[in-house]
């Protein structure tokens, strides 16, 4: 059986607010970009936001890239990915002091990997503190960021193993050329959430690169 691909960590327009802008992607483009990149799917994690993007897993069935949705969450740690939420009052604002707290997130049956934990940006990564932080059940050791360096994602891989953590990869894009930057690799196919959810528990997914 062939493997499966799945860029993780991908957001478009739907993540922009009026006090903050993300980027000005067409969730069409993104979706076409990973379909021309050799991926099998895409989750959109826009930021603070699940229900929001709703529309785009049909546009995913019509151009043949299977859509997953989780979400980008800001907590007072750093940035963590979401997986296997259901609606946006998951995200309400106690999750930003509840997150980390170990079993939270698990009663709502969701999945926490912080994301690109030792990027340059200040305040977006977890970084040394990632140790401490006891409700991160992942973590994302390959973003195609440009402000993840090699060394930084080498860190995030030392981090995650001193921890015993799953680590996964994605290319944390906000326009279509960034799409498949990064991503993990599946043994199998994967199509729900849920399944995803427990492949990366299990530490089923292999994060590369592209042209790695």
């Amino acid at each position: 059986m062939s493997e499966f691909r799945i860029d993780m960590h991908v957001l478009s327009k739907l993540s922009n607010t009026d006090k903050k802008h993300i980027s000005d992607a067409e969730p069409r483009d993104m979706i076409a970009a990973a379909k021309a990149a050799g991926l099998d799917a895409i989750v959109f994690t826009e930021y603070q936001r699940f229900e929001g993007c709703e529309s785009v897993e049909a546009i995913g069935q019509e151009l043949g890239v299977l859509v997953l949705r989780g979400a980008l969450y800001p907590c007072q740690e750093g940035r963590v990915l979401l997986y296997g939420i259901v609606d946006d009052d998951t995200l309400d604002s106690s999750v930003h002091f509840k997150v980390m707290q170990p079993d939270y997130m698990d009663l709502k049956g969701a999945l926490v990997v912080a994301a690109h934990p030792f990027a340059s940006t200040p305040g977006i990564g977890v970084g040394e503190g990632l140790s401490k932080c006891r409700g991160i059940s992942a973590v994302e050791v390959l973003s195609g960021r440009p402000d993840v360096s090699a060394e930084a994602n080498a860190k995030a891989a030392a981090a995650a193993a001193a921890i015993k953590a799953p680590g996964i990869g994605g290319s944390g894009a906000v326009e279509p050329s960034q799409v498949g930057s990064a991503f993990t690799v599946f043994p199998e196919p994967i199509r729900t959430m849920a399944a995803l959810v427990d492949a990366i528990r299990t530490g089923k997914g292999r994060p590369a690169a592209r042209g790695a």
